[in-house]
């Protein structure tokens, strides 16, 4: 599962009204705050996505 997937609905329920485009903007700013083993987790599991 992506890290957009995750916390889409945290971040709507967070910022109730927000538009799409801000919602993005949240979800591109938790991506890039990701610790280095967060970041390999979704990195392994993209991987795995591929394969199948």
């Amino acid at each position: 599962m992506s890290p957009s997937n995750e916390q889409c609905e945290d971040v709507l329920a967070e910022n109730p009204g927000i538009s799409p485009i801000q919602v993005s903007a949240i979800l591109r700013e938790r991506w890039r705050a990701l610790s280095e083993k967060e970041l390999e987790r979704y990195l392994a599991i993209a991987a795995a996505d591929k394969k199948q």
